[in-house]
């Protein structure tokens, strides 16, 4: 028995220490699922692409983390990556920021910059915000960039996908990022709901390329 005490209470420290104490919203995407994917469509001759991130800290407690940028894919090798954190910019050979103080219950602006070096492809980077004290508490995700020629519709190669629902669980409202890819233009794209049983309980029909639902 005391055997079983101690195995419970241990299984509960480290769930405690590995529990997730961030969040990450975009000002128009709303909130980005940790380990999710945002696509963003670049022309190449585009000089610099930015997107701000709000990064909040959910837990009771004061924390200090850092950002980690990892490149995952370069369309072109002259191809740059930076971000920048509400206390310092970092040049694109950065990988590491410093150390960055988040009160409990507060946030702060978490930066990503992409140059394209004027090259079509597809590049991606992640970005992940760890916890200094526990690196397992953390949160991340993935930036895709497509980037077209000057004046060509950059959806023609991409394929259909979708995000996943935030918040989850939800009580009435949740949201989802959807891009139709090469599938749109090519009919009516519509959003379907299914209940526990496989009935269909909801129909939205997509009107835009790419977007929330």
């Amino acid at each position: 028995m005391k055997k079983l005490l101690l195995a419970s209470v241990s299984a509960l420290f480290v769930a405690g220490l590995s529990a997730q104490s961030f969040s990450v919203t975009h000002a128009t995407q709303g909130g980005i699922a940790n380990g999710s994917t945002i696509v963003y469509y670049v022309d190449q001759a585009t000089s610099l692409e930015t997107h701000d991130f709000d990064v909040h800290n959910t837990s009771a407690n004061n924390v200090t983390c850092k950002v980690r940028k990892t490149v995952q894919q370069f369309a072109s090798a002259a191809s740059l990556f930076y971000f920048c954190t509400d206390q310092l910019c970092y040049a694109p050979s950065t990988v590491l920021s410093g150390n960055v103080s988040v009160t409990a219950g507060g946030q702060f602006l978490l930066v990503t910059d992409f140059t394209p070096d004027n090259t079509t492809g597809v590049s991606i980077v992640r970005y992940s915000v760890f916890n200094t004290v526990n690196p397992a508490d953390s949160v991340y995700f993935y930036i895709e960039y497509h980037v077209s020629p000057t004046g060509i519709g950059s959806h023609s190669q991409v394929k259909a996908n979708i995000g996943s629902p935030m918040p989850n669980p939800a009580a009435s409202v949740f949201n989802m990022n959807y891009n139709l890819g090469n599938s749109y233009g090519q009919g009516a794209a519509k959003m379907v709901m299914y209940n526990m049983l496989g009935e269909a309980v909801r129909t939205e029909t997509l009107v835009d390329a790419e977007g929330t639902f």
